[in-house]
C-alpha cells in the first residue's frame, strides 16, 4: 500500500468511527440511563450522612423543611455531636428526645447536599419501630431532599431515583400530569410542600366536597386523611385505632364512590380516615394549612409516580 492509499485507508476509518460514536450518541439520547436505587416498605431508601455508613431513613414529603429525625444509636455512632449546637431534651414514659441545630452534609440516590437543620430530633421511637420491621430504620429525612428536585418511584419494582431534569427512559404519554399546588400559607419549614387538589368526593349520600391535601410520603396508613372539621358532616362507616409508625389515633373511617383529582382524573373506592383524636389532629391543622393528607397508600395505586416539584407537577401511571 503506498503513502496515499494508507493515508485515503486512515482518513475512511476515521470517519467511519466517528459516525460510529455519533450513532451511539443519537441512541443513548433516546435511551436514557437513569441511576435507579432500591426502596423497602414504606418508602425507604438509603441515606449517608457526613459521610458515614449508609442505613435506611424515610423520606417523607410531609416533614417540613429543615427538619430531620434521627435513631439515637445511631447518631452517636455516626455524627460528631460537637459540631452541632444542642436545644433542650425531653423525656417521657415511652422515649426520649434531645433537640440539636447546625449542618449536615446528605447523600441520598447519588444526590449530594449541604443543608442546615433548625431541628434534629435524635430519639429512641426508631427502637420501637424496628422491633416489628424486618429492614430495620434509622432516620426520617423530609421536604429537603425533595425540593427543587424531580423524584421518579418505580412502586412495581422497589426503585426510585433522583434528578435535576425531566428525563426518563419511558414514555411520559402514558402518564396523567397534575398539577401540584404551594402552601396556601408560607411559614417556616413548610415553602417547599406541595398539595394536591381534590376537586371533589362523592360520597354514599352525594355529597361533594373539594379540598387541598399535602402530598405526605410519610403517611403510610391510609390512602387519605381528613381533618376532622373538613369531614364533620360525612356519614362514616366505622371506627378504628390506629397505632404504629409516629403517632397514636382514632378515626373514623369510609370509603368515596369516586374521587376526583386536578378536575380530571377519577379514582373509586378511596378509603379515607377522618382524625378524631390528638396529637393527629392538632399536629395536621399545624403542618398543613389544608384539608388533610394524600398518602402513600394512594400513590401505591400506581405503577409509577412522578414528584416533580421542581416545576409543580404530579405524573401518575397506572398499571
Amino acid at each position: 500500500m503506498n503513502k496515499f492509499n494508507f493515508l485515503v485507508f486512515i482518513l475512511l476509518t476515521v470517519v467511519a468511527i466517528n459516525g460510529c460514536f455519533r450513532k451511539n450518541i443519537a441512541e443513548n439520547n433516546n435511551n436514557v440511563n437513569i441511576a435507579y436505587y432500591p426502596i423497602t416498605e414504606p418508602f425507604c431508601a438509603e441515606v449517608s450522612l457526613n459521610g458515614s455508613k449508609k442505613a435506611f431513613f424515610v423520606l417523607d414529603s410531609g416533614s417540613p423543611s429543615g427538619h430531620i429525625m434521627l435513631d439515637s444509636v445511631y447518631f452517636y455512632e455516626n455524627i460528631d455531636c460537637d459540631e452541632l449546637e444542642m436545644q433542650n431534651l425531653d423525656y417521657n414514659m415511652i422515649y426520649w428526645q434531645k433537640f440539636y441545630m447546625g449542618n449536615l452534609n446528605i447523600e441520598v440516590a447519588g444526590t449530594k447536599f449541604e443543608k442546615t437543620f433548625t431541628k434534629i430530633d435524635v430519639n429512641t421511637k426508631f427502637q420501637e419501630i424496628n422491633k416489628h420491621r424486618e429492614q430495620k430504620l434509622f432516620g426520617l429525612i423530609g421536604v429537603d431532599v425533595f425540593s427543587d428536585k424531580i423524584m421518579i418511584i418505580n412502586f412495581k419494582d422497589n426503585l426510585f431515583a433522583i434528578s435535576d431534569t425531566l428525563i426518563v427512559d419511558f414514555n411520559l404519554n402514558d402518564f396523567t400530569v397534575i398539577d401540584l399546588e404551594r402552601a396556601r400559607e408560607i411559614k417556616k419549614g413548610n415553602e417547599d410542600w406541595r398539595y394536591l387538589t381534590i376537586d371533589g368526593f362523592v360520597t354514599k349520600d352525594n355529597n361533594i366536597k373539594t379540598g387541598l391535601f399535602l402530598l405526605d410520603t410519610g403517611n403510610w396508613y391510609k390512602e387519605l386523611v381528613m381533618k376532622s372539621s373538613f369531614g364533620k358532616n360525612i356519614k362514616y362507616e366505622k371506627k378504628e385505632t390506629h397505632k404504629g409508625g409516629f403517632f397514636t389515633s382514632e378515626d373514623w373511617i369510609w370509603k368515596s364512590d369516586t374521587l376526583i383529582l386536578g378536575n380530571k382524573y377519577k379514582i373509586n373506592n378511596v378509603e379515607i380516615a377522618i382524625n378524631k383524636l390528638p396529637p393527629s389532629e392538632d399536629w395536621m391543622e399545624m403542618l398543613t394549612g389544608g384539608d388533610g393528607l394524600v398518602g402513600l397508600p394512594f400513590l401505591k395505586r400506581f405503577d409509577i409516580v412522578i414528584l416533580d416539584y421542581k416545576n409543580d407537577k404530579l405524573y401518575l401511571k397506572k398499571p
